[in-house]
């Protein structure tokens, strides 16, 4: 069970005190807080905030505000509206009835205010893109009806409150752009997520609710402000994860957690250049919803698991500038149906492609450059009529390119340098009226009279 902290509980009853003590209604009482944060500003673009004392509901047409029909402030717009401030003088205390609070795109410094906590109605709140400072208080962890957060773009520090686990509501947690996190203790996790450096405290306490159906979590990389530390075992609890970004993060290094097996309702799964150094857990598999999977840039070792066959709802793959060995698995070309780009450069696959690759219909992007296959191009490739980008380089596949090649109408780059590729060119291959480049250099190709094709 969570505890809240006891003025949270006792808020109702401090809230009416708080208006018997000052003999206004509500609305009164909203426009003079939110008049008096005005003048507190360096500068601002909040001319029609003027108070007007013989209408109490006068605020309401103020310039970012919106009210309800009682008068009370319910949402506050205030994004680029050149704010030169603090939020110190903002009594939240006095503004029960706010859903919508933002006010990114502006230069808001100082510490966020613990009272922001007490606006428990709150469903958006945007402070990004500002030059916050300080820490990120524990006391948002109680903004229990909360949807989106976006802290983004700030100069935070310190550890990421573990109680924002609570807002089990969320549909998209943002924390980009500030540095978050400090030095990790002993036992302590280091994340450096999103130009945030997360540390990780509280990841034994039972009651963090860590199990929170937040549906996207974009924590995007810094590049090295941080000791190096790993991706948290932990967050294989975060059950209805629908996205997790951790990409550029490239010294979290460590291995793929296999919790992430848990993460059945992951649709989109992104940790490119996070320098992990691991294989690929066969437990990735059970995330059947997976649709986008980019694992590009780290030292993935091994080969594909069989497990990843169970993928089937897959539409990108992209596991380029790693060191994966072997053949391509039949199963990506007879399970992942879906598939509509699959990028294997620069790793160490071999064997010839396989016929199967002909079944991926609905392909636009197929990259498998700088690897070492061999053998022919197969004939079948030629189904593949939605592709536009076909990149072959830097292998060592030999024979004639098929005629079938001219079946890709929709082709606008083909990458064929760097080959053992002979034969003529075939007539077809000029038939491609969407090419754009056409690349065939370092092959062993016969003189052809065909008119050369004109891709300027």
């Amino acid at each position: 069970m969570v505890r809240f902290p006891i003025y949270i509980l006792l808020f109702p009853i401090v809230f009416n005190l708080l208006v018997i003590s000052t003999g206004l209604s509500l609305a009164e009482l909203e426009s003079k807080v939110l008049f008096s944060w005005k003048t507190s500003m360096k500068a601002s673009n909040l001319d029609s905030w003027l108070l007007d004392t013989d209408n109490e509901t006068s605020h309401c047409r103020w310039a970012g505000v919106q009210c309800d029909n009682d008068g009370s402030v319910i949402e506050i717009n205030l994004s680029n509206f050149s704010l030169n401030g603090t939020l110190d003088e903002l009594n939240f205390l006095s503004l029960p009835y706010l859903t919508h609070l933002n006010l990114s795109l502006n230069n808001l410094q100082g510490k966020i205010p613990k009272s922001i906590g007490n606006l428990l109605k709150l469903n958006v709140l945007d402070l990004g893109i500002n030059m916050f400072t300080g820490s990120v208080s524990v006391e948002i962890g109680n903004l229990t009806e909360l949807h989106s957060i976006s802290l983004r773009s700030n100069n935070l520090s310190g550890p990421i409150p573990y109680l924002l686990g609570q807002l089990k509501k969320g549909d998209m947690t943002i924390l980009t752009s500030s540095y978050l996190g400090t030095t990790p203790k002993a036992g302590a996790l280091a994340l450096k997520l999103g130009h945030c450096a997360i540390t990780e405290k509280h990841k034994k306490k039972k009651n963090s609710n860590a199990g929170s159906k937040n549906g996207i979590l974009e924590l995007r990389g810094n590049f090295g402000k941080i000791k190096k530390g790993s991706v948290p075992h932990d967050v294989g609890l975060i059950s209805g994860l629908k996205a997790l970004h951790l990409s550029g993060n490239d010294i979290l290094g460590g291995p793929i957690p296999s919790s992430l097996g848990q993460l059945r309702a992951l649709e989109h799964l992104d940790l490119s250049t996070c320098g992990l150094n691991s294989g690929i857990p066969s437990q990735l598999g059970f995330c059947t919803n997976l649709k986008h999977l980019y694992l590009s840039g780290n030292n993935i070792k091994g080969s594909l698991p069989p497990s990843l066959a169970a993928l089937s709802r897959i539409f990108e793959f992209y596991i380029d500038g790693n060191i994966i060995i072997g053949a391509i698995p039949g199963w990506i070309f007879t399970n992942w149906t879906n598939l509509r780009s699959l990028s294997l450069r620069e790793n160490s696959f071999i064997e010839p492609i396989p016929p199967e690759s002909g079944l991926l219909k609905n392909l636009r992007w197929l990259e498998i450059s700088s690897n070492t296959f061999s053998g022919h191009i197969p004939l079948l490739i030629g189904n593949l009529t939605n592709l536009e980008i076909l990149n072959l380089f830097s292998n060592k596949l030999n024979g004639s390119l098929p005629s079938s090649i001219g079946n890709l109408c929709k082709l606008r780059y083909l990458f064929l340098s760097g080959n053992h590729l002979t034969g003529s060119l075939p007539s077809e291959l000029w038939n491609l009226e969407a090419i754009k480049v056409l690349d065939v250099c370092s092959n062993i190709f016969k003189a052809t009279s065909q008119k050369t094709h004109d891709t300027s």
